[in-house]
């Protein structure tokens, strides 16, 4: 079973905003990320939502900070309170569990999008073997995919069309896309403990490394 309680950097957006610095877990909410993050970065959100349109139908929520609270409040002209984010351990957990929050992709990933789309029906492998998709970003990763690891032929295609988007991709044994990704976080994360956050690094994760499970 994936350990629910270890978080991971990354960086996240929602809609237009971010990104932003964050730390996630492998567990999600409608598919969606609950990051955390710290107050810094919360004041940031502060500003960027500040410079939306409230006052529209499709208007977005508003953040503030009232001392260490981070207040959510519904846009539109009667502006009601929605989240009262308070910090714990030096961690906002803001929007968590229903904006949709998604994790950065550095750049786009037209030829991975198509090829994943014209693939064969994916198939669970014996044994539980699960393909990790992700962008190397250095001190952090993004996951683009979990999947069923592929037979022989669909796997060399995959390694071609990662090289040419220089992704990385791990190779998994998993009994659920869950405890992968969770594998995945914890493998490169130990691989760049010593990169700093903003250290500015090319990808150098290869693609289909085989790597321990949970």
């Amino acid at each position: 079973m994936y350990d629910t309680d270890q978080w991971f950097a990354t960086h996240v957006v929602c809609d237009e905003l971010g990104p932003y610095p964050a730390e996630v877990r492998t567990m999600r909410w409608n598919g969606f990320l609950r990051p955390r993050f710290r107050r810094d970065v919360v004041e940031r959100i502060v500003a960027d939502t500040a410079n939306r349109d409230t006052t529209t139908p499709d208007g977005y929520p508003t953040v503030s900070l009232a001392g260490d609270t981070a207040e959510v409040r519904t846009f539109g002209a009667a502006s009601e309170l929605e989240e009262a984010c308070r910090p714990e351990g030096g961690w906002y957990h803001l929007g968590a569990g229903y904006w949709p929050w998604e994790e950065h992709i550095t750049q786009e990933t037209y030829i991975y999008a198509a090829w994943r789309q014209g693939a064969r029906p994916l198939r669970a492998a014996p044994g539980g073997t699960w393909t990790v998709v992700f962008q190397d970003n250095g001190h952090w990763m993004a996951v683009l995919d979990v999947f069923p690891a592929q037979q022989r032929l669909d796997q060399q295609e995959l390694v071609a069309v990662l090289f040419t988007e220089a992704l990385g991709s791990y190779v998994v044994p998993a009994d659920t896309p869950q405890d992968a990704e969770e594998a995945a976080r914890r493998h490169f994360a130990a691989e760049r403990a010593d990169v700093l956050p903003d250290a500015v690094t090319r990808p150098h994760a290869w693609p289909s490394v085989r790597i321990a499970g949970l």
